[in-house]
């Protein structure tokens, strides 16, 4: 790649900082570096590297060398594969109370179809 030329980038790139902007980050596209975005929120600064898949990701999962200085200096670079990941990476979404949420309404299907099958 000529010093001049436009990186390549990832696919999933352009959904997951749409998702970021929603939300109310800002999200700058790097080059040179070893993360393709770096996002501003609620005043702090986090290291996106953005892989468009699962496999792309575990190829490059052990940091790089560059990586792991960012990581020495306590900013960690996140591999994220969609908007889900990345909004996970800032803080925006709170997993434990997803899974929360998905089991009590897990719970309520359970009790409903078990009620259903004790009438018939």
């Amino acid at each position: 790649m000529s010093r001049y030329s436009t990186p390549k980038r990832d696919a999933a790139e352009p959904a997951i900082v749409r998702a970021l902007e929603r939300l109310g980050c800002t999200v700058e596209r790097v080059n040179g570096l070893p993360f393709d975005l770096l996002v501003l929120r609620a005043e702090r600064v986090f290291l996106l590297e953005v892989k468009s898949s699962a496999a792309a990701a575990r190829k490059k999962s052990p940091p790089n060398k560059r990586q792991a200085a960012f990581r020495r200096v306590g900013w960690p670079v996140h591999v994220v594969l969609s908007p889900a990941d990345a909004l996970r990476a800032v803080g925006l979404v709170d997993w434990r109370a997803v899974v929360e949420r998905n089991a009590a309404e897990a719970e309520r299907r359970i009790e409903a179809e078990v009620e259903r099958l004790g009438a018939e």
